[in-house]
C-alpha cells in the first residue's frame, strides 16, 4: 500500500510543533511495519537536496510566507501542489496532517478530485474561530474536507467537541489516535542527577504562555537561589516579550532563552532538566508533555491540557489552574521533594509507554489505510458513541 503523509511546513528547529513530529513518528513506524510511505512537506531553513527529517527520508519543497507575518496560515509551497498534481495518481491512501492553510488543505483537495483515499489529522489546529477569513474558509473548504474524508482522526474528547462546534459529527467518520511516543534514543538522567534546571520547551507564542514561564521563575528565583529557569523553542511572536521580562526582572542570572532546537535533540536536552512546565492553555495533547513523561521526568500543566486526566490518573506530575501561584507551588513542591518527583517521573515513562506507544499508534493507522482502501475490509468504526457514554 502507497501512502502520502503531507504536512505544511518542515524547518531545522520544529517550528511548526508538534504534527511534523507526530508525522516523523509515524511515517517511521509504519515503514517498519513494512508500508510504502512518502513523508511530504514544505520546508524552510534547510541546506540544498536535504531529504531527511530527525532520520526518515522525506520529500521536501520549498515553501513561501505570504504578507508581511510569518504565519503558519498563509504558508504556501507550489512546488509540493504540483508535485502532488503529477503524482497522486501512485498513491491509494493520502493522509493530510490539516490545518488551515494553503498547503494542507489543498493537498486535500487535491486528493478528493483525484478520488483518493483520504484520511484528515487536524491536531487540535481545526476549532470554532471569531476570524472572519478562517471562518469564509472553513465555509468554503474546511467543513468540506472533513465531511469527505474517509475518516477524521482526532487526540481527545475536547477535540471532538470543538469539531463538533464547526460540524455536525453525525456527518463524519471520526476514529480516536492518540499521539504516539518512540521510546527515547537517549540514555536518561534520573532527576536527582539532572539537578535543577526547571524547563519551558514550547514555541514561544501566546497559547503557550512562555511569559507565565518567566513570573514564574521571578517568583521562585529569591527563594530558590540554585535553581535555573530555561526556556528552549522558536520564537512565535512572543521571544521579545520573554527577552524583556528577563532583563526588567533581572534574573539573567537564573533565567534565560536557550533558543530552538533540532527536533531529534528535544530528548536530550529535557533529560537534562527536573522538571517540565508548560502553562500552555487548550494544549489539543502536548507531544512535549508526552516527551518529558517518557524521559522520566515529572511534568507541570495547566487544567485545560488534554492530558491532564492522565497526569493526575498516573500520578506522574501536578496538574494546576495556570497561575503563577499555582506553578511556583507545584515546581517549588518537586524540587523540595525530590524523591516523589523521582517516582511520578518514573510512572509517568512506564505510563506513557503503555498507553501511547507507536506500536498501538501504527497498527490503528494501518487497519484505518485497509479498512478504507480495500473494498472487502470492513467500514472504520466510528468510536463517537463510546466517548460520549464515557
Amino acid at each position: 500500500m502507497k501512502v502520502f503523509h503531507v504536512v505544511t511546513l518542515f524547518t531545522p528547529t520544529g517550528d511548526f510543533g508538534g504534527p511534523t513530529r507526530v508525522a516523523v513518528n509515524q511515517t517511521r513506524a509504519l515503514r517498519t511495519m513494512g508500508l510504502d510511505v512518502t513523508l511530504l512537506g514544505g520546508s524552510r531553513g534547510f541546506g540544498i537536496g536535504e531529504t531527511q527529517i530527525d532520520g526518515v527520508e522525506a520529500q521536501l519543497f520549498g515553501s513561501l510566507t505570504l504578507g508581511s507575518k510569518a504565519r503558519f496560515a498563509a504558508v504556501i509551497s507550489p512546488r509540493l501542489i504540483f508535485w502532488l498534481v503529477r503524482n497522486l495518481r501512485k498513491a491509494d491512501v493520502v493522509h493530510v496532517h490539516l490545518s488551515r492553510d494553503l498547503v494542507t488543505l489543498p493537498a486535500a483537495v487535491l486528493a478528493l478530485l483525484f478520488s483518493k483515499s483520504l484520511v484528515v489529522q487536524p491536531h487540535g489546529m481545526i476549532a470554532p474561530t471569531r476570524k472572519l477569513a478562517a471562518r469564509l474558509l472553513d465555509q468554503l473548504v474546511t467543513i468540506r474536507v472533513l465531511r469527505k474524508a474517509a475518516t477524521v482522526f482526532y487526540l481527545s474528547r475536547q477535540e471532538l467537541d470543538a469539531i463538533g462546534r464547526l460540524t455536525s459529527l453525525e456527518r463524519l467518520h471520526m476514529t480516536k489516535l492518540p499521539n504516539g511516543i518512540p521510546s527515547p534514543a537517549s540514555a536518561l538522567l534520573s532527576a536527582g542527577e539532572s539537578g535543577t534546571d526547571v524547563l519551558f520547551l514550547a514555541r514561544l507564542n501566546v497559547r503557550k504562555r512562555p511569559d507565565q514561564f518567566v513570573r514564574m521563575a521571578q517568583r521562585l528565583s529569591t527563594v530558590k537561589p540554585g535553581v535555573t529557569f530555561s526556556l528552549v523553542g522558536p520564537d512565535g511572536g512572543m521571544g521579545r516579550e520573554v527577552v524583556n521580562m528577563i532583563t526588567n526582572f533581572r534574573i539573567h542570572h537564573s533565567t534565560k532563552w536557550e533558543g530552538a532546537l533540532a527536533p531529534s535533540e528535544t530528548l536530550d536536552r529535557m533529560s537534562l532538566s527536573a522538571i517540565y512546565v508548560l502553562p500552555a492553555v487548550d494544549e489539543p495533547f502536548g507531544m512535549t508533555v508526552l516527551e518529558a513523561l517518557s524521559c522520566e521526568r515529572p511534568v507541570v500543566v495547566t487544567d485545560t491540557c488534554a492530558l491532564a486526566p492522565f497526569i493526575e490518573d498516573h500520578d506522574c506530575g501536578i496538574v494546576t489552574d495556570g497561575s503563577v501561584e499555582q506553578l511556583s507551588q507545584a515546581v517549588c513542591y518537586l524540587l523540595e521533594n525530590p524523591l516523589r518527583a523521582l517516582e511520578m517521573g518514573k510512572r509517568g515513562a512506564q505510563a506513557v509507554t503503555k498507553a501511547y506507544g507507536m506500536n498501538d499508534v501504527s497498527t490503528i493507522l494501518e487497519s484505518s489505510y485497509k479498512a478504507i482502501h480495500e473494498p472487502s475490509a470492513a467500514k472504520i468504526p466510528s468510536d463517537i458513541r463510546e466517548e460520549e457514554s464515557s
